[in-house]
């Protein structure tokens, strides 16, 4: 590596440094306003400071490594302006009283009653990490993004991103890209757009698709992707797709499953299964899970207590294999990012017996 590229490398490493230290930093100040003070027997089983600094570095430095070896694109913005940290910063503190109330009193379905649905299962209509109006507002998608890059110390744009190794190397294996614009992609449980994003900004040709159940955060997608032609947003429940069988030639799916009861990630898995062609890739990207990463299976435990997430411990205590059959999938691929697993596979195009 030459000089510059080293000082761009190191530049870039420091500057996700940088900002993950503002969101670690507010991390600490929300702890200590929703008090939530671990007690002594719980600050036994959890995951120290020091490993989970060091665990984030290393996501930051793999981040660097791949933006270096061109696997992937740097991120567009290297990190959120200072006005615009701080505004963000400003909207998530004011919330912090009403998460605070909420998670007091473990309400958890304080949902907008004029945004209620009766098509909307009713897993989804609950406040999940106790956040304010659940997935139905615009306020809430406004949230979102600061919440998570708070809750992940700034490490969840770079989590996202290893799912562009994956996708990347099936490009490659399958001589897709010369013929990119031929290929459908659907992001799944897609949100805000932030993965979407990044798979534009680095696969502008691809035919990407968007589908979510909430219609405000796929506004907020639409925002996001605004300038990017090729693009598709479609409200849909997961469990039920809208799409004509083998309409994909990839599927990407970022933190959904754990927030779905067993019974439905089995659904879940089927219309992936149902849309994706045969051969096709599905890139599943979630929450580590208990042996995963060593030192953390105490904090994994720990976490639904503040965050309310029901079904998060079941996910993390069963295989993969509950819900994602080896008789329909070939593995290709599992990298662990941090807090996150990313794991590649392939649909068969005959069923394993």
């Amino acid at each position: 590596m030459d000089l510059r590229a080293r000082l761009v490398d190191w530049a870039y490493t420091v500057s996700q440094g940088l900002r993950s230290s503002r969101y670690i930093s507010q991390s600490v100040l929300s702890t200590v306003l929703l008090e939530r003070k671990p007690t002594p027997e719980q600050r036994e089983i959890l995951a120290s400071p020091a490993l989970t600094l060091r665990a984030l570095w290393t996501l930051l430095r793999e981040d660097a490594k791949n933006i270096r070896e061109g696997v992937y694109r740097a991120p567009e913005k290297w990190s959120e302006s200072s006005i615009d940290f701080a505004k963000s910063t400003l909207r998530a503190m004011r919330d912090l009283a009403r998460v605070k109330k909420r998670e007091r009193a473990r309400d958890v379905v304080d949902i907008p009653s004029d945004h209620m649905r009766p098509d909307l299962p009713t897993y989804y209509l609950q406040n999940f990490h106790f956040q304010t109006d659940g997935w139905l507002s615009e306020r809430s998608a406004e949230l979102y993004d600061h919440q998570v890059e708070v809750t992940f110390g700034g490490g969840a744009g770079a989590m996202r991103r290893h799912a562009l190794v994956p996708l990347g190397q099936y490009l490659d294996q399958k001589g897709f890209r010369e013929r990119l614009s031929q290929l459908r992609v659907l992001d799944l449980a897609a949100g805000t757009g932030s993965l979407a994003a990044e798979i534009k900004h680095n696969f502008p040709d691809i035919h990407l698709t968007l589908s979510d159940l909430s219609p405000f955060y796929l506004k907020k997608a639409r925002q996001r992707l605004a300038k990017h032609a090729r693009t598709d947003f479609v409200e849909a429940n997961a469990e039920a797709l809208p799409f004509k069988d083998a309409a994909f030639d990839i599927v990407v799916c970022v933190y959904l499953f754990h927030e779905l009861p067993r019974r439905v990630r089995s659904l879940v898995m089927n219309e992936i299964q149902r849309v994706l062609k045969p051969g096709g890739l599905f890139i599943f990207v979630d929450s580590i899970q208990l042996g995963d990463q060593r030192g953390f299976d105490g904090s994994l435990r720990h976490f639904p207590l503040h965050y309310h997430e029901p079904y998060y411990l079941d996910y993390v205590s069963r295989p993969l294999s509950d819900f994602i059959d080896p008789s329909h999938w070939i593995e290709h691929s599992s990298k662990i990012a941090f807090l996150s697993k990313v794991v590649a596979f392939e649909k068969r195009t005959e069923l394993r017996l």
